[in-house]
């Protein structure tokens, strides 16, 4: 691979000047790719149109092989790139060298690649299969896939654009006397729509096949400094040249160049430029300097006079056809008469089905985005819908443990705070603790019924029970949670004013909540 030979500059270019430098090679090698393709994919059309004349199974095989066709323009391109374009004979020679690399993988689940003609060259010049394929293709679609998708879209756009338009000129060349409808043409003749498919892919492919290839050639030139590597090999060129001139013949040359220098400085006559304005009697200045400076000055002030002038500010109003009411051009307010346009039935119906399928299309997208949001955002929304039947109390199932601790309502004492008054007494204030936050969880638990889980934290437990008691007893909860963490974790223990206190405000707190909630209950 001579990267001197280049017919184009190796640059690291934009992805979508990628793919036009693709269609400006596409003149330079039309024959050959045109002819190439032609030859191959005309017995196959010609066959399959013989074969079932009075169906479309010649456009539906010429559609599927689509990627063996595009392997002679490939190969074309490769080869054109670097100065060799091969002709059209010798593409068909070798056509059987590379036409059946992969064909089956091709022409199966990768036949609906939207980026086809980016991943066609690592199949056809680099001969990657396997593992190796898909890592060298991880690598090129991560810049240059989403544009090759989109040049698929294009291309197939254009080509159905085309078909369109090849129809309709048709169409046009039927006489009105002859009452046929568009519908009617395609039934009667079939050949006509597989004859106009053909020529449409035939026009078509050579540019998606080269835009496809020149960003291919774009991503292994961002990847593997093509560019680069032509810099240095010119500078190894300029470093190269022997100087034709001694160090001596150097200072002859710079001395004499001082000279002439010098020279012209004494002896150049001066610039009217730079010379001093020169005044007649009437203060007025007479220098050509002067002088040209007026005339200019004249000038502009002429030009201006004609650019102001009603010539350049005609007005012209447009009139436009109204769309699909009566297909008429309104006249002038004096006359108000529409001249109704002659236009053909079966274009005016075939617009409102391309208008309707636009419409439908709109619709789809618009749903669709209003469904994709509504599921990627589902969790913020979720924040301000509450979804929950209200008035029927979530069930749920009351864990037996949370973080090492029996949380059983059975295992407790009847009486907390006289219970916590002994191992006060007794100096234990981490058995204290134990007891009162133990106590606190159940009693949320069955008594508030907060949905605290096996798995919750301490603090995920304080946060689910802000949610789910007053706020008397969240503060109470989290005063305990606060003095049983800094002893448990911390191990600094609490004074005992504080589980004076703690003990104190237990039966205060959730003693009266819970007889709140039961009078609530009943």
């Amino acid at each position: 691979m001579n990267l001197d030979r280049l017919v184009f500059v190796p640059r690291n270019r934009k992805k979508w000047e990628a793919a036009d430098l693709g269609f400006r090679l596409v003149p330079m090698f039309w024959q050959s790719m045109l002819f190439s393709w032609f030859i191959v994919s005309l017995p196959v059309f010609l066959v399959f149109s013989l074969i079932e004349p009075l169906s479309y199974y010649a456009t539906l095989v010429l559609w599927w092989l689509k990627p063996v066709f595009e392997r002679t323009q490939l190969y074309v391109l490769s080869f054109g790139i670097f100065g060799s374009a091969p002709t059209w004979k010798e593409t068909i020679k070798a056509f059987p060298k590379y036409a059946f690399q992969q064909i089956f993988p091709s022409l199966l689940w990768r036949r609906f690649s939207f980026t086809r003609s980016l991943d066609l060259p690592v199949l056809q010049l680099e001969k990657l299969r396997g593992e190796q394929r898909k890592k060298r293709l991880v690598i090129l679609h991560q810049q240059t896939g989403n544009p090759a998708s989109w040049l698929t879209i294009i291309m197939v756009n254009v080509e159905a654009i085309l078909m369109v338009g090849a129809f309709l000129v048709v169409m046009m060349f039927i006489p009105h006397s002859i009452d046929l409808s568009w519908l009617n043409l395609l039934e009667d003749h079939i050949w006509l729509g597989n004859l106009i498919y053909y020529v449409c892919i035939l026009l078509v492919a050579p540019f998606y096949v080269a835009s496809g290839f020149m960003l291919y050639i774009n991503r292994r030139i961002e990847l593997e400094g093509w560019d680069i590597e032509l810099s240095f090999k010119e500078i190894s060129r300029l470093h190269e040249k022997p100087v034709n001139f001694s160090a001596g013949t150097a200072k002859i040359h710079s001395i004499a160049f001082l000279f002439v220098s010098l020279f012209v400085l004494l002896f150049m006559p001066q610039n009217d430029l730079f010379a001093q304005p020169k005044f007649d009697e009437n203060n007025v200045c007479s220098s050509d300097a002067c002088i040209q400076f007026e005339a200019v000055k004249r000038a502009e002030h002429d030009i201006l006079e004609v650019f102001e002038h009603q010539d350049f500010h005609q007005i012209e109003t447009i009139q436009i056809p109204k769309w699909l009411d009566n297909w008429s051009f309104e006249k002038d307010e004096e006359t108000k008469e529409e001249s109704k346009l002659d236009i053909p039935p079966f274009l005016v119906n075939f617009l409102m089905y391309i208008a309707s399928s636009i419409e439908v299309i709109i619709w789809v997208i618009a749903i669709s985005i209003v469904v994709f949001l509504i599921f990627r955002y589902r969790s913020l929304l979720a924040q301000f819908v509450d979804f929950t039947k209200k008035g029927k109390p979530k069930s749920f199932e009351v864990p037996k443990t949370l973080f090492g601790l029996d949380v059983r309502q059975g295992q407790l004492p009847n009486d907390i705070e006289a219970e916590c008054n002994k191992f006060i007494e007794k100096g234990d204030y981490r058995e204290c603790l134990s007891l009162l936050y133990r106590a606190t969880i159940t009693n949320l638990l069955n008594q508030h019924r907060v949905p605290f889980n096996s798995s919750n934290t301490e603090l995920e437990c304080l946060a689910i029970s802000q949610a789910h008691s007053s706020d008397r007893v969240y503060k109470y909860f989290s005063s305990v949670t606060l003095s049983w963490r800094k002893l448990a974790y911390g191990h600094i223990p609490p004074t005992r004013a504080i589980v004076e206190e703690l003990c104190r405000d237990w039966n205060i707190v959730l003693d009266s909540a819970n007889n709140k909630g039961g009078e609530t209950s009943e």
